[in-house]
């Protein structure tokens, strides 16, 4: 079943949210003042959701990832027959899918990763057309010399998956003079981006990219996109920024293809086991250049993801339409 919204069916003094959060203390006293009659339950620990569910019975969560080596609580959060919420506080939400749209709605935190990720990419592309990876190892080697870097301007930029956070990688990267193909599902133009293509095109075009920015949501369309047919279809001596989810991307193809140079480096945030586990052999790859899943968190985001989540519950409260509703059937 498609997305719908589902209604608040209480008066705002009835409605109890529930927070997830290790972290709540970086927003908890704005919730107060702006939702003083809502009644709030905050859980730090993966153990006490049991009992929080079934005797509190929250109608809204604002579900933060705990630091804790186990599984994100799905099955209990989207099955707890009270909640007619779940308010994730990222951009993906490939640990929710799927879940019952009829019974559930399910929004997410899209928008405020946007720029810094944007920031990025734009250093990722950068940081290969000034040749700093080549000088860091110099230095390293206590090597002097010299080098001409090159200009981002004239290059070309693939950016998969057009939306809040590809765009704004398009628009960051105009004024580079990089060009930009963007890739989305419907091929529908978008003016942040030079030209748009649609996914079914993707694979005839990457020949003509310099730089490939994956940003698309994991779905299980997208999940081996980039495997090796797909990773061979990029011009030798491309460079793949991946931003997205570490499963899109065949890692032991990408690990050959960066070990016989086809590929010329790769800048990943991103990986099929997180964290990356010391015996991968990524970090090692040549012209490898790894982040622990960092391009969208500055600091307190997560008092940003709570900003944009008490405005979407403002309006929730008031009878009005939420933003960010996410669709089970397409995965974002």
């Amino acid at each position: 079943m498609p997305a719908r919204q589902i209604p608040c069916d209480k008066p705002a003094d009835e409605v109890v949210l529930l927070v997830q959060h290790h972290l709540s203390h970086l927003y908890l006293d704005r919730m107060n003042a702006r939702f003083p009659r809502l009644r709030k339950i905050v859980v730090d620990r993966y153990a006490d959701l049991p009992s929080v569910l079934s005797e509190q019975r929250p109608d809204v969560a604002l579900a933060f990832r705990l630091p804790e080596k186990v599984p994100f609580p799905r099955e209990m959060l989207l099955n707890a027959p009270s909640l007619k919420w779940l308010s994730a506080t990222g951009a993906g939400i490939d640990h929710l899918v799927p879940w019952d749209a009829q019974r559930i709605m399910v929004t997410n935190a899209s928008g405020i990763h946007a720029q810094p990720m944007a920031e990025y990419a734009v250093w990722a592309v950068l940081n290969q057309t000034l040749r700093v990876p080549m000088y860091a190892a110099q230095q390293k080697a206590r090597r002097w010399q010299h080098h001409e870097s090159l200009l981002a301007e004239g290059h070309v930029a693939m950016i998969v998956g057009l939306g809040r956070i590809g765009r704004t990688i398009a628009e960051r990267l105009r004024p580079f003079g990089v060009r930009t193909i963007g890739v989305r599902q419907s091929g529908v133009p978008d003016p942040a981006a030079d030209e748009t293509i649609g996914i079914a095109d993707m694979a005839s075009r990457l020949p003509e990219a310099d730089f490939v920015i994956l940003v698309l949501p994991s779905t299980p369309r997208s999940r081996g996109l980039f495997d090796d047919a797909m990773l061979g279809r990029m011009k030798p001596g491309a460079h793949l920024i991946n931003l997205a989810r570490g499963r899109i991307v065949d890692e032991d193809a990408l690990l050959r293809r960066l070990q016989d140079g086809r590929i010329a480096s790769a800048t990943l945030d991103v990986f099929a086991t997180e964290p990356l586990p010391e015996s991968s052999p990524l970090w090692t790859a040549p012209n490898a250049i790894l982040t622990p899943h960092v391009s969208g968190d500055v600091v307190e985001w997560q008092r940003l993801s709570a900003n944009l989540f008490m405005d979407n519950l403002e309006g929730w409260l008031a009878g009005e339409p939420v933003f960010n509703l996410c669709d089970p059937e397409a995965g974002y």
